[in-house]
């Protein structure tokens, strides 16, 4: 914990202290988390607005004994790199606009499945499709984004001429296990899967989540891409 937070602030600051020093720079987009904002907690009605922080789980990172959990030091250090990030625009005023984006579970077409494989979330889900609900099943239920409906979300904030000092928060609809195999089992009929695992709910209610679908309509699309189709499109290259 010593390391990993204090390490993830200096090259945010660093990063921003660079960027301010050259002249062309005329925006920084920082890519936050959906950590930054919350911890998912299952059938709990809460309400995120863009003023909520994680400050629960900073609590928890520095509480004693130490955390055991990776996650704590991830969520930690993503909420604390942020808050510095716009303490520094607020105390040194650079010429750049900062935006920030917080992407909740990343699902979607992988690139390069060959070379690359699946990584991160993306992972979670090919391992439900290959018969392993284990990786998915230590997730609490929350949000997901597309992961093209995320990049798309990186680029309007780095060239939407509206999108000035804000938190972008990438939070497409809830998801959670029995959600997924329900998808899967449509999309491949002919394929067997796990038994239903998870049936909580994420009944957070993003306000946020309403500008962001507003430019991704500005940047072309019609809206968010539909868990379904993320699905579809994450799974493709494994049949």
């Amino acid at each position: 914990m010593n390391e990993v937070v204090p390490g993830a602030i200096k090259a945010t600051v660093n990063a921003l202290a660079t960027a301010a020093k050259e002249p062309s720079v005329k925006r920084f987009v920082l890519t936050s988390s959906s950590s930054a904002a919350l911890v998912p907690k299952p059938n709990d009605p809460v309400t995120v607005t863009v003023d909520t922080w994680n400050d629960e789980v900073v609590a928890a990172a520095y509480a004693d004994p130490p955390p055991s959990q990776g996650y704590i030091a991830y969520a930690a250090s993503k909420t604390l790199s942020e808050r510095e990030a716009w303490k520094f625009m607020r105390e040194k005023k650079p010429a750049f606009t900062f935006n920030a984006v917080l992407p909740n579970m990343n699902l979607g077409v992988n690139l390069d499945p060959v070379n690359q494989a699946y990584t991160s979330t993306s992972a979670f889900l090919v391992a439900l499709f290959k018969g392993n609900s284990a990786p998915l099943a230590s997730m609490p239920a929350q949000n997901f984004v597309d992961v093209q409906d995320d990049a798309l979300l990186h680029v309007a904030a780095a060239i939407h001429p509206g999108v000035a000092s804000e938190r972008i928060f990438a939070f497409a609809e809830p998801v959670n296990g029995d959600k997924l195999l329900a998808i899967l089992r449509k999309l491949y009929p002919d394929r067997s899967f796990p038994a239903n695992f998870q049936s909580d709910q994420d009944l957070s209610d993003i306000v946020p989540r309403k500008r962001a679908e507003e430019l991704l309509r500005d940047m072309g699309k019609d809206g968010w891409t539909s868990l379904e189709e993320s699905v579809r499109r994450n799974t493709k290259d494994l049949v």
